[in-house]
């Protein structure tokens, strides 16, 4: 019994040093991932490059909103969406891409309006505008 007793304090000390030491306060956070209920129609082409500002994908200045046969994939440092239906990667982060779709410039966080676009509620640091996109084209 006093070999557990003994143990637990040990244990709470290295969770501390971990939890003090940089590589351990390191973020290693998914990026969010905002997907369509139904894919969107194209309407028009935005065009630019894809970057992760504040944990949210966007082509400046839309945080783009991927259609549902779309998937995030997190490899070490490189972010790709797939496309599940060919089976092939269309984007990465930093990428030039063409992306079909239509924009939005406002639509409210809290109301049922995103409910009925977005498989799940946007998260307050990723604001609009929106671009739902419909394909990548490059």
């Amino acid at each position: 019994m006093t070999n557990f007793r003994s143990a637990i304090p040990l244990q709470l000390l290295l969770c501390l040093i971990c939890i003090a030491t940089t590589s351990c306060k390191e973020s290693k956070l998914i990026p969010f991932f905002p997907q369509q209920r139904h894919a969107a129609q194209t309407q028009s082409m935005l065009g630019g490059q894809l970057a992760l500002v504040k944990n949210c994908l966007r082509i400046d200045p839309y945080l783009v909103i991927w259609p549902p046969e779309y998937s995030l994939v997190v490899e070490g440092k490189i972010i790709r969406i797939h496309d599940n239906i060919t089976g092939h990667y269309v984007a990465q982060v930093g990428d030039t891409i063409v992306v079909g779709g239509n924009g939005v410039d406002h639509i409210e966080r809290n109301s049922i309006s995103v409910s009925l676009f977005t498989a799940e509620f946007l998260p307050p640091g990723c604001p609009g505008p929106y671009w739902f996109a419909s394909n990548v084209a490059h």
